[in-house]
């Protein structure tokens, strides 16, 4: 698997890098929309030296060079997402776990942007998810 990600980051112009290659593994294995922090604890205790500059740094590169996107989200920290098709999102205001959906089609751009160059589409829901509405109080 690792020579895949090599490979991979090789293909957006990355030089791969032990960091690298781990943030790239850990967004392959924890499709959760990671902040950095979460990012940084979860490979902490298999590369002591790491620091927050570099998943901060790796971060910002995975972003400017299209491997990432961010996700608009309530709270201070930005999220993560490595799942570049077109899909919405949900964030449960109780728990604050976001949750991937697949959005109605949309072919054709609404009548009211006719005539505009649209870059990108979001679909952002926010309220409360399945499990925190059935938990008991």
């Amino acid at each position: 698997m690792a020579n895949q990600f090599k490979e991979y980051l090789q293909k957006y112009g990355i030089k791969p890098s032990t960091i690298r290659i781990k943030i790239l593994d850990y967004f392959y294995h924890h499709r959760t929309h990671p902040t950095a922090e979460e990012i940084y604890q979860a490979l902490l205790a298999e590369l002591p030296t790491l620091s927050r500059a570099s998943i901060y740094n790796t971060l910002d590169l995975f972003l400017s060079r299209g491997l990432l996107k961010t996700l608009p989200t309530e709270d201070r920290e930005t999220h993560y997402d490595m799942n570049l098709d077109f899909h919405g999102h949900f964030e449960c205001e109780k728990c604050g776990k976001i949750y991937d959906f697949s959005p109605p089609a949309f072919e054709h751009s609404p009548q009211e942007l006719q005539g505009f160059v649209i870059h990108s589409k979001e679909m952002y829901y926010r309220g409360i998810c399945a499990p925190c509405l059935h938990k008991k109080p």
